[in-house]
């Protein structure tokens, strides 16, 4: 009994220490809050559809927070920033995106250790508004510009008017909307604010004070500020580049943002001469040579020819490998190269000045399938590119060649063990037949940064024109560029095209050879039909379809040859005259030997013949029926009294004799025909 107790007394309190460890977790869980996070309208920053539904760059930033961290997050709507920023500093909520850092800020609030992006102010006018170029410092005098009260941005572009002694009339607004409105609407000529982003339907004619943007927490809040560290801090370790993606897919220009030129580029425009530039026709999908007309073709140039539409520049263009062109480029007898992917370093050593990059992609080595070897790597000559990858790779033994075309022929014959070049590159020779045995494999570093190369010993303005068309040059542009030159790069035989379209093709051969048959089929009808149609002027009548004489002759051979001992007459719908051969006079007499012999008609149609088959005398006749086919029917001649007949269809037919005439006739067989 005591046993039971003691074990009933165990379970009770193991129970009781459960339910004490579970609880509190539980409780914790049920008592979380949402994290209340400061919105309002700000374009690409944060946005709100019109089924609730927030977006923007700040809003996917704090997305991937929460899934790092499991922070659970609330918007507040708020009329404006300064709105916002006050129910900060009061505790009312505890997170605001995007705001600037100032040291009397860092008293009132706290700011996240690590920025969510860097951004610049930026002044903006009516795209359609023709009287401001960019840095048009004199056309800037006198215009009336509106800010955001007590932002960052209005004190920095305050700051930007005592530089260049700019004399404005600056205009307060406390919400962006209203700012932005006011613009459009022509209200005011300008506003200085943070860069608007893809969205923005005004044009920057200045941009200055670049500075990063943070999360900014409420000091009641200081758990809040390192979780929302911790989860930053994961983010940038597992993507440096995080902030640089949502950057680009947010914030970046769009096509409907066009670059803005200053006066003296404008002028260097006008009076600019084509500018020659160099270009690989080996690097296919980014620059090769049509096979149509032999021009430069591929994603740069249609980069190039976005450029010209942009700036008004014009380029001419010449194929050379790269090598030969950075020796162009160094002795000035070309301006540019279609394709640079220099550093500083690289820059420096061959005249370069290199532009933003407009295309960034991986490195892939490429080997062959059949071979696990790896100890000679072959490189395109004259690009950073081939030199990053030897610098990195120091163990191996390093071949160069002229094209990277030459570099995998090199991998096909065994001559090196694998080629290099960037992702786009790669993927559009391996689509070729002649390397289907090869493999490629992405390296994590280096990446590739493709960008225009001037010479260094040219015009500055020149570089500054090129530069800010390709800060323009909206992303997805470019992707679609690589699509469409990836497709158009494949180079297909006609043994290949076969062996991948194999059923496709053996349909599209059976359908030729089916349609070849039936039209020699309908050929072979139509010769028939014409042969019969011959037959049919050769044997029949064309008015009325019934057989002539040649026919006459052909169905009673086919039919009912008579013996070649027996003679006999051909007889005629009507009245028919014997023929005498050799013109000898015979006796006019109604008997049947008499009437034995050969006869011509007196109208065209041919339809008995009357013989002797032994001691009878027969009577052919042709019964032709509705679709002009014949057949014989022979009847015995009859005689009664002194007349002669026939009985076909119990119907008698009577033969006449008309001495005068010298003619035969039947009575009645006229209507018989018709009937």
């Amino acid at each position: 009994m005591n046993t039971k107790i003691k074990q009933t007394i165990a379970l009770f309190f193991t129970v009781m220490l459960l339910f004490v460890l579970v609880l509190p977790p539980l409780s914790a869980a049920a008592d979380a809050s949402p994290i209340k996070v400061g919105y309002y309208e700000d374009g690409d920053y944060m946005s709100k559809s019109q089924s609730g539904e927030y977006s923007g760059y700040n809003i996917e930033y704090l997305q991937k927070i929460s899934k790092q961290s499991g922070l659970p997050f609330e918007m507040v709507d708020i009329a404006s920033w300064n709105a916002a920023y006050d129910m900060l500093v009061k505790g009312e909520i505890d997170l605001l995106p995007a705001v600037y850092h100032s040291e009397q800020r860092a008293e009132e609030i706290f700011f996240s250790g690590q920025p969510m992006c860097s951004i610049y102010t930026t002044l903006n006018v009516r795209m359609n508004d023709p009287r401001y170029d960019y840095e048009d410092f004199k056309a800037f005098q006198g215009m009336n510009v509106g800010i955001i009260r007590g932002g960052v941005d209005g004190e920095r572009f305050k700051s930007f008017c005592r530089e260049h002694n700019l004399v404005l009339n600056i205009i307060d607004y406390d919400e962006t909307s209203v700012l932005l409105k006011a613009l459009d609407n022509g209200t005011l000529d300008g506003v200085a604010i943070t860069h608007l982003g893809k969205n923005s339907t005004f044009r920057s004619v200045a941009q200055f004070s670049p500075s990063p943007l943070y999360f900014a927490v409420t000091k009641t809040n200081p758990e809040l500020l390192s979780e929302i560290n911790k989860a930053m801090n994961n983010i940038l370790l597992a993507n440096p580049g995080y902030s640089r993606d949502l950057y680009d897919k947010y914030l970046a220009p769009s096509v409907n943002q066009k670059p803005v030129f200053t006066k003296e580029e404008l002028q260097y425009i006008k009076q600019a001469a084509p500018i020659l530039v160099s270009y690989d026709p080996s690097f296919a999908p980014l620059t090769y040579q049509s096979k149509k007309s032999g021009q430069i073709t591929g994603v740069t140039a249609d980069i190039f020819e976005f450029i010209s539409k942009n700036s008004g520049l014009r380029f001419e263009f010449e194929a050379h490998n790269q090598t030969e062109a950075l020796q162009l480029l160094q002795q000035g007898k070309i301006s540019a190269l279609a394709l640079s992917d220099g550093d500083y370093l690289w820059d420096g050593r061959n005249n370069i000045n290199s532009t933003l990059y407009y295309l960034r992609a991986p490195t892939s080595m490429i080997t062959r399938y059949d071979s696990d070897k790896l100890e000679v790597i072959a490189l395109p000559q004259g690009y950073q590119l081939s030199e990053a990858i030897k610098a990195a790779n120091p163990h191996y033994t390093f071949k160069y060649y002229p094209s990277i075309e030459d570099c995998l022929n090199a991998v096909l014959h065994n001559k090196a063990d694998a080629a290099c070049t960037n992702t786009h590159v790669a993927g559009a020779y391996l689509s070729r037949s002649a390397y289907q045995g090869m493999r490629t494999i992405t390296l994590a570093q280096p990446i590739n940064e493709m960008c225009v190369g001037l010479s260094a010993s040219g015009d500055p303005k020149l570089f500054s024109i090129i530069n800010k068309c390709i800060q323009y040059l909206p992303t997805e542009q470019v992707d679609a560029y690589l699509v469409t030159h990836s497709a158009n790069t494949k180079e297909v035989s006609m043994l290949e095209f076969i062996e991948q379209h194999l059923w496709q093709v053996g349909c599209i051969v059976i359908l030729v050879l089916s349609i070849i048959i039936l039209l020699i089929g309908s050929n072979l009808r139509n010769v028939l039909r014409s042969n019969r149609r011959i037959q049919d002027l050769l044997y029949k009548d064309e008015l009325t379809g019934l057989y002539n004489m040649n026919g006459f002759y052909q169905k009673w051979e086919e039919n009912n040859t008579p013996s070649k001992q027996q003679s006999f007459v051909v007889l005629y719908n009507g009245f028919w005259k014997k023929k005498e051969e050799n013109n000898t006079e015979i006796k006019q007499s109604f008997n049947l030997s008499a009437i034995v012999g050969i006869w011509e008609s007196l109208n065209l149609h041919p339809t008995m013949m009357i013989y002797q088959s032994g001691k009878k005398y027969l009577l052919s006749m042709l019964h032709v029926s509705d679709n002009g086919q014949a057949k014989p029917a022979v009847y015995e001649i009859q005689k009664e009294d002194s007349r002669y007949f026939i009985v076909s269809a119990f119907k008698r037919f009577y033969i006449g004799y008309d001495k005068v005439k010298d003619s035969l006739s039947i009575s009645y067989y006229g209507e018989y025909l018709r009937n």
